[in-house]
């Protein structure tokens, strides 16, 4: 795939292992190093829009803008520890 198809690839590939319905939810990713394979991966990270659209409020009412919503880090780490070819702690 071509840098400008990657974003669709990676959508596609991550809904097919979602339950929720593709409109109803807001996905980023981040490029991982390629497996000892040669295969292609990515980190992904699904939130409900309603989640992002009570966020946003929260923030305009206090007078803010929101810059980013992250997963949280002690919910990450163990993630990324599971890949199959991760370092050991």
């Amino acid at each position: 795939a071509t840098p400008a198809e990657e974003p669709a690839l990676v959508r596609f590939q991550a809904m097919k292992e979602l339950t929720d319905a593709p409109d109803d939810l807001t996905l980023d990713y981040a490029p991982l190093p390629p497996a000892a394979d040669g295969e292609r991966r990515a980190a992904v990270v699904a939130a409900r829009k309603e989640v992002l659209l009570a966020a946003r409020a929260v923030c305009e009412a206090a007078g803010l803008r929101l810059a980013a919503v992250t997963p949280r880090p002690f919910v990450a780490a163990p993630l990324l520890r599971r890949l199959p070819d991760a370092a050991p702690d």
